[in-house]
Protein backbone atom coordinates (compact mmCIF):
# COMPACT_ATOMS: atom_id res chain seq x y z
CA UNK A 1 0.00 0.00 0.00
CA UNK A 2 1.36 3.48 -1.01
CA UNK A 3 2.03 6.16 1.91
CA UNK A 4 0.58 9.25 1.28
CA UNK A 5 3.59 10.96 0.39
CA UNK A 6 4.18 8.20 -2.35
CA UNK A 7 0.87 8.38 -3.41
CA UNK A 8 1.04 12.46 -3.43
CA UNK A 9 4.38 11.97 -5.72
CA UNK A 10 2.47 9.53 -7.87
CA UNK A 11 -0.67 11.68 -9.07
CA UNK A 12 1.72 14.66 -9.56
CA UNK A 13 3.76 12.98 -11.99
CA UNK A 14 0.79 11.82 -13.54
CA UNK A 15 -0.25 15.50 -13.83
CA UNK A 16 2.72 16.76 -15.07
CA UNK A 17 2.91 14.19 -17.52
CA UNK A 18 -0.76 15.08 -18.70
CA UNK A 19 0.16 18.71 -18.68
CA UNK A 20 3.59 17.91 -20.97
CA UNK A 21 1.10 15.21 -23.73
CA UNK A 22 -1.26 18.40 -23.91
CA UNK A 23 1.25 20.76 -25.05
CA UNK A 24 1.31 22.50 -21.69
CA UNK A 25 4.47 22.73 -19.19
CA UNK A 26 6.53 25.46 -19.92
CA UNK A 27 7.31 24.75 -23.45
CA UNK A 28 7.65 27.69 -25.85
CA UNK A 29 4.75 26.07 -28.54
CA UNK A 30 1.76 25.87 -26.09
CA UNK A 31 -1.25 27.06 -27.75
CA UNK A 32 -2.67 30.42 -26.41
CA UNK A 33 -4.72 30.46 -23.35
CA UNK A 34 -8.76 30.59 -24.19
CA UNK A 35 -10.44 33.54 -23.54
CA UNK A 36 -12.05 34.04 -20.44
CA UNK A 37 -15.74 33.71 -20.21
CA UNK A 38 -18.04 35.32 -17.32
CA UNK A 39 -21.67 35.17 -16.32
CA UNK A 40 -24.10 37.41 -17.62
CA UNK A 41 -27.01 38.93 -15.48
CA UNK A 42 -29.54 36.71 -14.74
CA UNK A 43 -32.86 37.18 -16.90
CA UNK A 44 -36.55 36.25 -15.83
CA UNK A 45 -37.88 33.62 -18.50
CA UNK A 46 -41.27 33.02 -17.40
CA UNK A 47 -44.02 35.77 -15.85
CA UNK A 48 -46.99 34.33 -15.46
CA UNK A 49 -49.22 34.69 -12.39
CA UNK A 50 -49.86 31.55 -10.36
CA UNK A 51 -47.67 29.23 -8.48
CA UNK A 52 -44.03 28.48 -8.51
CA UNK A 53 -41.90 27.36 -11.34
CA UNK A 54 -40.26 24.05 -10.88
CA UNK A 55 -38.33 21.73 -12.30
CA UNK A 56 -36.46 23.32 -15.27
CA UNK A 57 -34.84 21.37 -17.81
CA UNK A 58 -33.06 23.65 -20.36
CA UNK A 59 -31.40 22.10 -24.07
CA UNK A 60 -28.92 23.85 -26.56
CA UNK A 61 -28.67 23.45 -30.43
CA UNK A 62 -25.38 23.96 -31.96
CA UNK A 63 -25.65 27.63 -32.84
CA UNK A 64 -26.06 28.57 -29.12
CA UNK A 65 -30.15 28.53 -29.08
CA UNK A 66 -31.66 27.11 -26.22
CA UNK A 67 -35.44 26.18 -25.21
CA UNK A 68 -35.90 25.60 -21.45
CA UNK A 69 -39.31 24.03 -20.06
CA UNK A 70 -40.62 23.87 -16.73
CA UNK A 71 -44.18 22.81 -14.83
CA UNK A 72 -45.97 25.90 -13.33
CA UNK A 73 -49.39 25.81 -11.38
CA UNK A 74 -51.89 27.88 -11.84
CA UNK A 75 -53.62 27.91 -9.02
CA UNK A 76 -55.54 24.88 -10.29
CA UNK A 77 -53.24 22.47 -11.97
CA UNK A 78 -49.46 22.26 -13.34
CA UNK A 79 -49.25 23.24 -16.71
CA UNK A 80 -46.16 22.83 -18.85
CA UNK A 81 -43.84 26.23 -20.14
CA UNK A 82 -41.63 26.84 -22.50
CA UNK A 83 -38.84 28.96 -23.64
CA UNK A 84 -36.74 29.93 -26.49
CA UNK A 85 -33.40 31.96 -26.28
CA UNK A 86 -32.27 32.91 -29.33
CA UNK A 87 -28.29 33.71 -29.60
CA UNK A 88 -27.42 37.11 -30.45
CA UNK A 89 -30.62 38.35 -29.55
CA UNK A 90 -31.56 36.79 -26.03
CA UNK A 91 -35.01 35.01 -24.65
CA UNK A 92 -38.09 35.53 -25.72
CA UNK A 93 -41.85 35.48 -24.06
CA UNK A 94 -42.70 32.07 -22.18
CA UNK A 95 -45.05 30.11 -23.71
CA UNK A 96 -47.92 27.50 -22.25
CA UNK A 97 -47.50 24.55 -24.88
CA UNK A 98 -50.23 21.60 -23.27
CA UNK A 99 -54.05 22.70 -22.75
CA UNK A 100 -54.98 19.52 -21.63
CA UNK A 101 -57.17 19.22 -18.07
CA UNK A 102 -54.96 17.38 -15.58
CA UNK A 103 -51.19 18.12 -13.82
CA UNK A 104 -48.41 18.04 -16.42
CA UNK A 105 -44.95 17.26 -14.50
CA UNK A 106 -41.34 16.25 -15.42
CA UNK A 107 -40.53 18.02 -18.27
CA UNK A 108 -37.71 17.42 -20.80
CA UNK A 109 -36.57 18.49 -24.06
CA UNK A 110 -34.35 18.18 -26.99
CA UNK A 111 -32.73 19.88 -30.09
CA UNK A 112 -31.67 18.64 -33.02
CA UNK A 113 -28.78 20.20 -34.82
CA UNK A 114 -31.36 22.01 -37.09
CA UNK A 115 -33.15 23.53 -34.40
CA UNK A 116 -35.74 21.78 -34.21
CA UNK A 117 -37.21 20.73 -31.03
CA UNK A 118 -39.19 18.00 -28.75
CA UNK A 119 -40.61 17.99 -25.53
CA UNK A 120 -42.44 15.40 -23.32
CA UNK A 121 -44.16 15.53 -20.22
CA UNK A 122 -45.90 12.92 -18.06
CA UNK A 123 -49.78 14.47 -17.61
CA UNK A 124 -52.88 12.87 -15.78
CA UNK A 125 -56.22 12.39 -17.50
CA UNK A 126 -57.43 11.68 -13.86
CA UNK A 127 -56.93 8.53 -13.82
CA UNK A 128 -53.63 7.58 -14.72
CA UNK A 129 -50.41 9.73 -16.18
CA UNK A 130 -50.04 9.48 -19.65
CA UNK A 131 -46.98 10.78 -21.79
CA UNK A 132 -47.37 13.79 -23.70
CA UNK A 133 -45.08 15.92 -26.47
CA UNK A 134 -44.56 18.91 -28.64
CA UNK A 135 -42.44 19.74 -31.28
CA UNK A 136 -40.92 22.90 -32.06
CA UNK A 137 -39.93 23.23 -36.03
Amino acid sequence: MLSRQGWTRGVLLLLLATLAACGGGGGGNAAPAPSLKAWGTAALIETASGGNAESPQVAFDASGNALAVWSKSDGTRYNIWVNRYTAGTGWGTAQLIEANAGDAWLAEVAIDTSGHALAVWCQSDGTRYNLWANRFQ
